[in-house]
């Protein structure tokens, strides 16, 4: 029997197979099994003109989601947005037109706005729809208690919880805006506006210990960076405006990316009314040599070489220690 309905992730932009919702990121992550609880179904037979028993219904414990959810690649959003008629292309970290930097402790969880701020010495932490709206957004949280809660949480993963407005007020974020206005409601999302305005949603952040900042100026942001490069991030320049996604803080905060993602396309294309479809998407860099690489090279020289994991090493592996001497390997 399959689970509940009420399991199941809707996904935006869905089309219907089956009487089933089918994700547009589907078709490049078909392998992936279903995040959602399997079950199997087992029968027991019982003499000859006996009364059948009901089917016995054996639940499976899921695996641990890093084993069990194919990661979005670069290449699975550029498909999706590219479907929505964007321009997109995809970048290594050490090509990025815009400096990648580190994710600093002291740096808010802010909105993906590209305009300048009266933080702006504080724009070195990751950039979400709204900044803890965007979470609250995705999990359809309704109440300020939850987004209380989820400023904790934020505070929790060594963040600073922010949300913002500029100079026409609190509803100056646009991510803000159009979801207490209900403004999502023809997106095909599933998102419901919450039962807080603007200023309570503030209240509740403020409340929490988080930073309410406020932009200044026009919007005149003309490309979308979507940055995949765990713990790093870009900075915001109101003299060269872009908007910044950080789609690994969706994962770290285990939020529906694909319907994140999207919800991030179409806040853009609400907010720019269309005119900017174009995306630069930051991959991580390629990784260095690997342990078979340097296996086989060994290997070719004569060696013998063999690659154990750090649990089964015949040698105990212990942390580097700041005040251990660099030394020789004598």
């Amino acid at each position: 029997t399959p689970p509940p309905s009420s399991s199941c992730h809707f996904d935006p932009h869905l089309s219907l197979h089956a009487g089933r919702s089918v994700s547009p990121f589907a078709s490049s992550v078909r392998s992936r099994p279903l995040l959602a609880q399997r079950y199997t179904t087992s029968f027991e037979m019982g003499p000859c003109l006996s009364t059948p028993e009901a089917p016995k219904v054996k639940k499976i414990a899921p695996k641990p989601l890093r084993y069990q959810q194919k990661r979005l690649s670069p290449e699975d959003v550029k498909g999706v947005l590219e479907g929505r008629g964007w321009d997109v292309s995809i970048v290594t970290e050490d090509k990025c037109p815009v400096p990648v930097v580190y994710v600093q402790p002291n740096g808010i969880l802010k909105c993906v706005d590209g305009r300048g701020s009266d933080n702006k010495d504080r724009m070195a932490g990751p950039k979400m729809l709204g900044g803890v709206y965007g979470i609250a957004n995705c999990r359809g949280i309704k109440t300020t208690q939850e987004l209380g809660d989820i400023c904790k949480e934020v505070w929790a993963a060594d963040h600073v919880p922010s949300v913002h407005g500029d100079e026409s007020g609190i509803l100056g974020c646009g991510f803000c805006k159009l979801w207490v206005t209900d403004g999502f409601a023809d997106a095909g999302l599933g998102i419901e506006k919450p039962k807080f305005s603007a200023e309570e949603g503030r209240d509740a952040v403020k409340g929490a210990g988080g930073v309410i900042e406020n932009h200044y100026g026009a919007h005149a942001e003309k490309v979308v960076y979507i940055n995949f490069v765990d713990g790093k991030t870009l900075e915001p320049n109101h003299d060269d405006q872009r908007f910044i996604v950080d789609a690994w803080a969706a994962a770290k905060f285990k939020l529906d990316v694909p319907k994140y993602l999207v919800t991030a396309a179409v806040t853009v294309e609400k907010l720019a009314k269309g005119t900017l479809k174009k995306a630069i998407l930051v991959a991580p860099n390629p990784p260095a040599l690997t342990p078979e690489d340097v296996a086989g090279v060994l290997k070719g020289r004569g060696w013998d070489a063999t690659i154990v994991k750090a649990a089964n090493s015949p040698v105990p592996l212990v942390d580097v220690q700041r005040r251990g001497i660099l030394k020789c390997v004598d």
